[in-house]
């Protein structure tokens, strides 16, 4: 069957995009997803939390506010608008952004679930797609002129783990899965220095009062740095910055990426105070913290028994720690499948050893030019910059990728995004147009 689009893989940016051209265009689509329904880190959706970006950070609203797939839309359609009204907040929970995000899944008939990509293959006349229907475990093909990776992050591991641990080492991202087992330790180990490690250690706190557990954060970070969100600096999360971004020539965007690291990686100001407050609540009665927070340290190795290796960066120190039971919140690295590098390798061009080249539409750079764009939603950082995976920005990704595939402008990608001027050659003049 030949296609005009086929997505692999199904998170809100690849989901974004099926919705857009859906609704936007006639072209024939179909994005493959592994799994059997729509879920996003749903190890991670624990209460309280929320998305770090505003509502208008959905699918669709910042390309089409008129949208049927809008955040504001599923709330009229599933009752809960008033509700929402009346919360008044920008950032909404993350379990409801998630239930959202299954709302729309569920509205697309581009979709195809139990489909796990097993090869792509770049022939005259298009994509070659081999999956296999995980249902009937049997093999199809389909054909598309054009290809759209978006297969995500998986979970970044920085020592070797043993296969026998996976019930009391594994990553964040499978926690809520597991939580109800580690409140029957004695000892809980959170490592990492982001969001995701800051909400496992509160969380585990707010499930310390029925039990006798002691919960400790090891983070490498001198400090623990809350998340920038400065209008000025929220101006790096705009087309304007991005374009200006891929111009700069590499050695330049990868110092670049060393400046916003916080932008990125820093830690909701609530959630740091919430932890703040509860500790300093639990000093007031004597033997009743059971928490700590080790800053300076890295987690070197883990020995048989869950010894923890550690090293202080600063003291240069190294020392060893008991637990019963580690959560790896330190962060995800691409996930690029392994046919990607054996069947494109060659064909396309590369930066350095380590990092492709990528279009100002989110398309490879091929050896050869080719009418079939293949384009890439993950592993960015080093062409695009350090806002070219965030929710807001993955929908602007995605109106350059439908006005490339369309060879039109179905929308239109606004110029004037930021109070700031990046970019010597983009200088805008202040004097009043007559």
């Amino acid at each position: 069957m030949k296609y005009d689009v086929i997505g692999i893989g199904l998170g809100p940016a690849n989901l974004g995009l099926a919705a857009l051209l859906q609704e936007s265009t006639d072209k024939k689509t179909l994005f493959l997803e592994m799994k059997d329904t729509f879920s996003w880190h749903p190890g991670l959706l624990l209460e309280d939390t929320t998305l770090q970006v505003p509502f208008m950070a959905d699918l669709v609203t910042m390309a089409n506010p008129k949208s049927e797939y809008s955040f504001l839309n599923y709330l009229k359609e599933t009752g809960k608008l008033f509700l929402f009204f009346s919360y008044n907040e920008f950032q909404i929970p993350r379990i409801e952004y998630n239930a959202y995000l299954s709302w729309v899944s569920s509205q697309l008939k581009n979709i195809r679930f139990n489909s796990y990509v097993k090869n792509v293959e770049l022939q005259e006349e298009g994509y070659v797609v081999t999956i296999v229907d995980l249902v009937t475990n049997t093999e199809k093909t389909f054909y598309s002129e054009h290809v759209v990776l978006g297969t995500g992050q998986r979970p970044n591991t920085p020592v070797t783990l043993q296969e026998h641990w996976k019930n009391q080492i594994f990553p964040a991202l499978q926690y809520a899965f597991k939580r109800d087992d580690l409140m029957e330790l004695n000892h809980i180990s959170v490592v990492g220095s982001g969001q995701s490690a800051a909400e496992i250690f509160l969380d585990l706190l707010n499930h310390q009062k029925n039990h006798e557990f002691t919960v400790e954060w090891i983070t490498r970070s001198p400090a623990l740095r809350e998340l920038e969100t400065t209008k000025f600096r929220l101006e790096m999360f705009t087309p304007e910055y991005v374009q200006y971004f891929e111009k700069l020539p590499y050695e330049k965007r990868q110092k670049g990426l060393s400046y916003f690291y916080q932008l990125r990686n820093g830690i909701n100001p609530v959630t740091l105070d919430e932890i703040y407050r509860k500790l300093y609540h639990r000093s007031l009665v004597e033997n009743e913290v059971k928490a700590s927070i080790r800053l300076h340290t890295e987690l070197m190795s883990i020995d048989d028994g869950y010894s923890l290796n550690l090293k202080h960066l600063e003291e240069e120190h190294t020392y060893s720690i008991d637990t019963d039971a580690v959560v790896l919140a330190t962060g995800l690295e691409p996930n690029i499948p392994d046919w990607f590098y054996h069947n494109f390798e060659h064909l396309i061009e590369w930066e350095s050893s380590q990092h492709f080249k990528i279009n100002k539409n989110y398309s490879l750079s091929f050896k050869k030019p080719t009418a079939y764009n293949f384009f890439v939603l993950t592993d960015l950082d080093h062409s695009h910059g350090t806002a070219s995976t965030n929710l807001k920005l993955s929908v602007f990704r995605n109106q350059l990728i439908i006005n490339a595939i369309t060879n039109e402008e179905i929308f239109k990608i606004e110029k004037n995004t930021s109070l700031q001027t990046f970019s010597s050659l983009n200088y805008r003049s202040l004097e009043p147009t007559l």
